[in-house]
């Protein structure tokens, strides 16, 4: 069980990655996001089938466009 959380947070983490990485410039031609993620990577300790386990990715927005996460996928 432990496992397929740490799964499910990684592909879920990949999907909004590389939704926000790969938008496109906006429609004005103002600029383009750029998703930046300082904490790429979390491994969660050993737990108890069952137990809730939490963690927040922060992804911040280093371009001159506003950043739209459009859609997230599990894995």
């Amino acid at each position: 069980m432990k496992r397929k959380i740490c799964a499910l947070a990684m592909t879920l983490f990949i999907a909004l990655f590389a939704s926000a990485a790969f938008g496109a410039a906006d429609a004005e031609g103002q600029g383009a996001p750029d998703a930046v993620v300082p904490d790429a990577e979390f491994q969660f300790p050993p737990t108890v089938e069952g137990d809730e386990v939490i963690h927040d990715f922060v992804i911040k927005n280093t371009g001159t466009a506003p950043l739209e996460i459009q859609k997230v996928q599990t894995g």
